[in-house]
């Protein structure tokens, strides 16, 4: 049966080997890696195993462009729904991928002031099962994400306004209306989305999480130091205290093409489209909480509170108590 949800890694393995080198003045990093890793989706009732190659150009002014390569295998649970078992099988993806950041930050755990730009755009083919039968899918997939920290001004307490939006769509090329790749879909939840679990906000079918083809969220947060003398300024690393504010919404193509057209449609049970541009308003799923932040050594680690606002009926959400562990502040 079902337990927990979220993502297990059951294996991974990854072997690389890097040349720095320069082109002019500007220092180059050539790049070839191999990963071959197996992972138990809760969320989704799927067991995902794949292995691929990259090889990656990069350069800090220039950033970094890859070619990649990857065979995936999706096996459902015998419990999954019949969207995510008949998206099962192996699919093969090759792609070719962009990335750039510009990040002014002073820190990426705890950031007090600065700013972070990043972008990711792919194109790729992906062939087999997971093309709902096609025989080759062709797709754009685009994602970025913007920060900005602000230290207020005359402010006694410390304290820090942050700000973070990241989105993201997945677009057919070739006028392509097939379904897209379960596994290379976006999910809403947790560290993108305080106050749901991972993998929780956006379309489902039954109980399982089926991602979907674009997604935007956003967070507005103050956070201070904790008082001079309560328990947590005795902790041996940064640590703040938070005020947040989040949002955020996932569609599957057909809400998008329906944003534009007027008419849309979330997929699953209890995801039906009404009306284009105020369907998505009003299906955009909200939080509040306050909690504790601390930059550990592995980490940013969140204690929070949460109260959701807003959210659908097919939304695993996490009222109250939720504590994230995160390599970057999101």
């Amino acid at each position: 049966g079902r337990e927990g949800a979220g993502m297990v890694p059951l294996v991974s393995f990854e072997a690389a080997a890097r040349k720095p080198m320069f082109w002019g003045k500007e220092p180059v990093v050539a790049e070839v890696a191999a990963d071959r890793s197996a992972v138990e989706e809760a969320a989704s009732a799927y067991l995902q195993n794949r292995t691929g190659a990259v090889a990656e150009l990069s350069s800090p002014t220039f950033g970094a462009l890859a070619v990649l390569s990857e065979w995936r295998h999706l096996a459902a649970h015998e419990f999954a729904s019949a969207a995510v078992a008949g998206l099962a099988g192996g699919s093969f993806k090759t792609a070719l991928r962009y990335r750039h950041k510009t990040d002014t930050r002073d820190s990426s755990w705890m950031p007090r002031e600065g700013s972070l730009a990043a972008a990711t755009v792919e194109l790729a083919r992906v062939a087999d099962a997971a093309t709902a039968g096609r025989a080759a899918a062709y797709y754009a997939r685009v994602e970025g994400a913007a920060q900005h920290h602000v230290p207020l001004a005359g402010d006694d307490a410390d304290a820090t306004l942050s700000l973070s939006v990241r989105s993201g769509a997945m677009l057919p090329l070739g006028g392509g209306d097939g379904e897209s790749p379960l596994v290379d879909r976006f999910f809403l939840g947790g560290e993108s989305l305080r106050g749901f679990e991972p993998r929780g906000a956006g379309p489902h079918d039954g109980e399982d999480s089926i991602g979907g083809d674009a997604f935007i969220a956003a967070t507005a947060a103050i956070s201070v130091p904790p008082p001079a003398r309560s328990i947590f300024a005795l902790l041996p690393v940064d640590t703040r205290l938070q005020l947040f504010v989040a949002a955020g919404n996932n569609v599957p193509l057909s809400s998008l093409r329906g944003f534009f057209r007027g008419t849309g449609a979330e997929s699953g049970k209890g995801e039906a489209g009404k009306k284009g541009p105020a369907e998505f308003s009003t299906r955009t799923r909200a939080s509040v909480g306050v909690g504790i932040v601390a930059a550990l050594p592995v980490g940013r680690l969140e204690v929070n509170w949460c109260h959701v606002l807003r959210a659908q009926e097919t939304d695993a959400v996490k009222r109250g108590l939720q504590v994230l562990l995160t390599a970057n502040m999101g």
